[in-house]
């Protein structure tokens, strides 16, 4: 789950910044559960600023009354969406 210390730690090393990481494999909580919980509007904020891109949702489960609840998230790096994108440009 993707707790605020998760999101201090990507912001303190860097590595977004520098584009060292090609992809992000990321466990997202979409209904409220507990302090401290990071949206997933101001993560995709955040990775969006370094140009890293949402690629993959999955799986969902939702809560008794139909609301998104959990999915696991793929983030690619620009670099990684270029590769991917040239692979079947051909």
């Amino acid at each position: 789950m993707f707790r605020e210390q998760s999101l201090k730690s990507l912001r303190g090393g860097g590595l977004l910044r520098k584009q060292k990481i090609t992809l992000l494999y990321l466990e997202m909580i979409f209904a409220e559960s507990y302090t401290g919980q990071v949206k997933f509007e101001e993560l995709l904020a955040y990775c969006r600023q370094f140009g890293y891109e949402l690629y993959e949702f999955s799986p969902f489960l939702y809560t008794r009354t139909g609301r998104l609840w959990f999915a696991n998230t793929i983030f690619l790096s620009p670099k990684a969406i270029s590769t991917l994108e040239s692979k079947f440009d051909k």
